[in-house]
């Protein structure tokens, strides 16, 4: 019998040719990584979800011991690209690097045994404009160009990526969970709405981040000053702080009481989302290799 997978995926087009899995190096860590590419030229990212128990999967009659599932979401290629871009670069202290043809992109990369699938790119529909976004062009011959990536306008392009996530936070439960555990409760009635704002932005960076090299983590921090979230993390930090000291230096009966009072008069300005049991599901996710607020403020 073949072997089958249980896999979540986003619904093909009408007629759709076969979907093609390719492996490439994960633009954050390298390490290899396996992606789909559909025949309509989206660039699906693979994740392996996988229970701490052993659990099987009951298909029609038959029981499939291999009980991981695999899930499916559209990716942008030029994450994947960016470290393969900066490669064939090739910067150097007296220069700002070499143009090179759009084939070279990927032929170059083939080179390295790590990108030998990654020519299956090249014919995504648009990708040669999307390179715009990343990359200075100049056109050598009618209608054909060479490309050089720009630090500016990529730095631009993933404070969109930001944005795009921030923006969108609002309707994410599990941002939103992730944010009152690494921050605060934004939720909070006397939370201003700048404060609020800010911590959106930060959950974008810190969504983007997984998808991007440290050095260019470091530069996306830099681009944004977020002190007002600061100011009140350290505010919220030294309240816990205070707190605690209450519940060791008093009444551990009187302390909860009193923090229990303090959270229904929160509950009652703002009543948190109920989670579906497929959220709460999604909610205990691996999110290691996300910063801490405390890594994001840090002096460089």
């Amino acid at each position: 019998m073949a072997s089958q997978w249980v896999a979540i995926r986003p619904k093909e087009p009408e007629h759709a040719g076969a979907s093609v899995s390719i492996q490439a190096p994960h633009p954050r860590t390298g390490d290899p990584s396996r992606y789909v590419l559909q025949q309509d030229g989206v660039l699906l990212e693979v994740q392996k979800v996988e229970a701490e128990h052993k659990q099987s999967w009951l298909i029609g009659n038959s029981v499939q011991k291999n009980g991981v599932l695999y899930m499916m979401t559209p990716m942008d290629p030029l994450f994947v690209l960016l470290p393969v871009l900066a490669e064939t670069r090739k910067k150097s202290a007296e220069s700002d690097g070499r143009f090179v043809q759009y084939d070279s992109i990927f032929s170059d990369a083939d080179d390295d045994q790590r990108y030998q699938s990654l020519h299956r790119l090249a014919d995504i529909p648009g990708l040669p404009a999307q390179l715009g976004h990343l990359c200075d062009q100049q056109e050598y011959m009618k209608g054909e160009f060479v490309y050089r990536l720009n630090e500016d306008k990529t730095l631009k392009w993933l404070r969109l990526k930001v944005e795009a996530v921030a923006d969108n936070v609002e309707k994410m439960p599990i941002l939103l969970q992730f944010i009152n555990e690494q921050l605060f409760d934004i939720d909070a009635p006397q939370t201003d709405t700048s404060i609020r704002s800010d911590a959106y932005t930060w959950a974008g960076i810190q969504v983007v981040s997984e998808y991007i090299t440290d050095a260019w983590q470091e530069k996306l921090n830099q681009s944004y000053s977020l002190t007002n979230l600061k100011s009140q993390v350290e505010e919220h930090k030294k309240k816990q702080e205070i707190q605690f000291q209450n519940y060791v230096t008093h009444d551990p009966t009187e302390f909860a009481k009193a923090k229990r009072e303090a959270s229904d008069l929160s509950d009652q300005g703002s009543k948190k989302p109920k989670l579906s049991a497929g959220q709460k599901t999604l909610a205990k996710a691996n999110i290691k290799g996300m910063k801490s607020l405390a890594s994001f403020f840090a002096k460089k």
